[in-house]
């Protein structure tokens, strides 16, 4: 998604909620933290994230995840 259609996201999503809200301040952090990404340039970073977000788990992660308790989606393959 570009980053301004997300920016106009945001804005629709905040707008259904009062101004102080949880949910309205959450999403003006959110805005704030991706002009906070682009403005500092940490943007090739924050992709090389995502990218490495939807790698399969290693099976090191996996058994963390199991120590806490999670289960559910830790052996599925992942995401296309």
């Amino acid at each position: 998604m570009e980053f301004e259609k997300s920016l106009e996201v945001l804005e629709k999503i905040a707008s259904e909620f009062p101004k102080g809200s949880d949910e309205y301040a959450a999403m003006e952090l959110a805005a704030k933290a991706m002009h906070y990404v682009r403005h500092e340039d940490v943007g090739r970073r924050f992709q090389a994230f995502l990218k490495d977000s939807d790698a399969e788990l290693t099976a090191e992660q996996k058994e963390n995840l199991r120590r806490m308790g999670i289960e559910a989606g830790i052996d599925d393959e992942p995401a296309s």
